[in-house]
């Protein structure tokens, strides 16, 4: 997983059409140097056309996060990319605490704000 800080979008969101968000919390289907396979096999769901998180992690961000702060694709928007997929933040706390939760590291591996040129690399534990 990987926290991006940005001016950053859903085109078509769960909550009906457009989403601004500033922060973007990636998960990819392939292992690399900033994600876990195991965080995407944990998370994610796969339906006829695409991809969606579980129906417990869901329930999570519903119970967790405030209505509104927080956003993903429909089923349409994430059928257009099948290696990765968003969640779409307010706030890059309420990413951390999502990642905290989810994650079997319990940090993003990679963490980057634009607005201030933060950027920070985890190492990933053996």
């Amino acid at each position: 997983m990987f926290i991006l800080v940005n001016h950053c979008w859903c085109s078509d969101s769960n909550l009906g059409g457009h989403y601004n968000a500033r922060c973007i919390l990636n998960l990819s289907r392939i292992e690399s140097e900033d994600h876990f396979k195991e965080d995407w096999g944990n998370l994610i769901e796969k339906t006829q056309d695409s991809f969606r998180l579980k129906s417990e992690v869901t329930e999570w961000l519903e119970t967790n996060i405030p209505k509104g702060k927080w956003a993903v694709g429909t089923d349409k928007y994430n059928a257009i990319d099948k290696l990765n997929f968003n969640i779409f933040f307010q706030s890059s706390r309420d990413a951390r605490k999502f990642v905290k939760k989810w994650s079997v590291f319990e940090k993003p591996l990679l963490y980057f704000n634009y607005f201030t040129e933060v950027r920070k690399r985890f190492k990933k534990p053996k």
